[in-house]
């Protein structure tokens, strides 16, 4: 439960305004060949008209919550849109194909992380997320180091890393991820997260390193 007197963090998919635009063309692509409109898709998806039209013009930050009902309403996996983000954003060299694996979520924040788990959950995702909570102990998962030494996990199709990781950026996970033979091709997905104070958003997270631009309305769903 989280700590009295304190809001829970949500996960934002990004602040960088070139992510944004390219998520809201790939929702609108997806509505345009299942022959929705608008409307129809968000009754679907249990969200407002305006919100959904927001998100395809790529001027509506959306929480990992909306997201994943947005993919219930499209019928897509959430998986599958996190890693067309993520190729299309430059994270990736390759859109790993074959069955679901594991997505990997780095976040520090306990109470954050659980959210998220009961989001994948929520979304029809039996065992999708691993959770880890630094950098290091990531690394240690996908070079089966460490505790992972003796029956190491197969890598994952995506992983989900939070701006704010103690002792390291986004930008040197993502360089020494790219250093590491068999691994530096995997999809990378960096996250926003909302300040843990009521009606403010935290502008922490870019996309592939790069650093966050302004994309309209702040708010989340």
């Amino acid at each position: 439960m989280p700590e009295p007197g304190r809001v829970p963090r949500e996960h934002l998919i990004g602040t960088n305004a070139d992510l944004l635009n390219h998520l809201g063309a790939s929702v609108r692509a997806l509505r345009h060949g299942l022959g929705l409109t608008q409307e129809e898709l968000a009754e679907r998806a249990h969200l407002h008209r305006t919100y959904v039209a927001d998100i395809e013009r790529g001027a509506r930050n959306i929480t990992l919550h909306s997201l994943a009902t947005l993919a219930q309403g499209l019928g897509v996996r959430l998986c599958d849109v996190f890693q067309q983000i993520a190729v299309a954003g430059g994270t990736a060299t390759r859109k790993p194909g074959g069955d679901l694996r594991d997505i990997l979520l780095v976040e520090h924040d306990t109470e954050a992380a659980r959210q998220a788990a009961d989001v994948f959950r929520r979304a029809g995702l039996a065992h999708p997320l691993h959770i880890v909570r630094s950098g290091k102990a990531a690394f240690d998962y996908l070079l089966g180091r460490g505790r992972y030494a003796r029956n190491p996990p197969a890598l994952p199709q995506l992983i989900l890393v939070v701006p704010d990781l103690p002792g390291m950026s986004p930008e040197q996970f993502l360089s020494a991820l790219g250093a590491e033979k068999g691994i530096g091709d995997l999809p990378v997905l960096v996250l926003g997260v909302s300040a843990q104070r009521p009606g403010a958003f935290a502008t922490l997270a870019g996309f592939g390193g790069r650093p966050p631009e302004p994309a309209g309305s702040p708010a989340g769903g």
